[in-house]
C-alpha cells in the first residue's frame, strides 16, 4: 500500500508538471484550469489513504512530502479511481504475465 501511495504522489507531480508545460507552450491549451486528470490504482487502501485527511498511526512512518497527493485531490487537479488488478493495462510493462493475460492485453490494445 505504501509503494502505491508513493507512486501516486510521484505521478500526481508529473501530471501537474505536464499541465503547466502544455499551458506555457501551447496557445490552444485553455486558459482556465483543466479538468481533473484521472489516475487509476488497484490498491483500495492507497486510494482511501489519499482521500482521507485524518492522520493514522499506521502511516506515521510515511514521509510528509508523500502526502502531496491529498493536496492535489482536494484542489481538484487529480481524481483517483479504482481499477481491479486484472484490468490494469500497465501490468504488461511492469510484470511478467502468463500467455493468456498477455494475449488478452495485446488484443485489447490492438497490437497483436
Amino acid at each position: 500500500m505504501e509503494s502505491k501511495y508513493v507512486a501516486l504522489t510521484h505521478t500526481a507531480k508529473d501530471v501537474i508538471w505536464i499541465h503547466k508545460l502544455l499551458a506555457e507552450i501551447s496557445p490552444i491549451y485553455p486558459e482556465q484550469p483543466p479538468p481533473p486528470s484521472t489516475l487509476f490504482c488497484d490498491k483500495q487502501g492507497a486510494i482511501r489513504l489519499s482521500k482521507d485527511s485524518i492522520f493514522h498511526a499506521r502511516i506515521k512512518h510515511i514521509d510528509v512530502h508523500f502526502h502531496f497527493i491529498r493536496q492535489t485531490i482536494s484542489q481538484n487537479h487529480i481524481s483517483l479511481d479504482y481499477i481491479p488488478t486484472t484490468d490494469m493495462i500497465a501490468d504488461i510493462f511492469t510484470k511478467s504475465l502468463s500467455f493468456h493475460k498477455f494475449s488478452s492485453f495485446c488484443s485489447l490494445l490492438g497490437v497483436c
